[in-house]
């Protein structure tokens, strides 16, 4: 690639000293205001995650995780304000994240709206 190449409009930034085919440069994607809370209940081995405040989300872009597995439960439906869902943890360690992960529509940007760490 010569010089005039790379300072065309053909090719996307430097990337570890190659130059990378049309990057589309992108907004980061609007990420939900959301407050969640979790409650343990040590003997039923369960988390309960309440959405305490903020926007409304569709279930469907919405995952809980702990450590890299994907739960069974999940929230379904549009999640407002006082909706919640338990999840049983019987299988997870001492330490373990549960991790509510938002899918972003626009880029498929996988953020973590909250985490709760698995008491001993």
């Amino acid at each position: 690639m010569t010089v005039e190449e790379a300072d065309s409009d053909e090719t996307g930034p430097e990337v570890g000293g190659f130059l990378r085919p049309n990057v589309v440069d992108r907004d980061p994607p609007e990420v939900p205001d959301i407050e969640f809370a979790f409650e343990y209940d040590e003997a039923a081995r369960e988390v309960t995650i309440t959405h305490e405040s903020g926007e409304t989300v569709q279930g469907a872009s919405m995952e809980i995780w702990i450590g890299d597995d994907r739960t069974d439960e999940q929230f379904s439906g549009e999640i407002t304000p006082d909706d919640r869902v338990t999840v049983t943890v019987t299988d997870a360690n001492p330490g373990d994240p549960l991790t509510i992960v938002w899918h972003s529509p626009e880029t498929d940007e996988e953020i973590p709206l909250g985490s709760f760490e698995i008491p001993e």
